[in-house]
């Protein structure tokens, strides 16, 4: 996977660990943690590592096959009743 820089040009190669999640925040949504410590200090527990949300996103894919699966499972079963 390719690595995120930051979008700041003070900071152009430092490596984005977090997203900022606050609908109200002015600034950009990406984080090296230069920024983090300078622009985003007023609220940093709405900033969540990037490795973090690739987790939240792998659990989220997990669940839904599992739902799918279950919801096949569900619907074989009342195919073969009505039958």
């Amino acid at each position: 996977m390719e690595i995120l820089k930051c979008k700041d040009v003070i900071y152009e190669n430092e490596e984005i660990i977090r997203f900022c999640l606050n609908q109200s925040c002015q600034n950009t949504t990406q984080y090296c943690y230069e920024c983090l410590n300078t622009t985003n200090s007023e609220h940093h527990i709405d900033c969540i590592r990037f490795s973090k949300i690739i987790q939240f996103i792998k659990e989220f894919v997990l669940n839904y096959n599992q739902k799918k699966i279950q919801f096949y499972d569900i619907s074989k079963n009342l195919q073969n009743i009505s039958e």
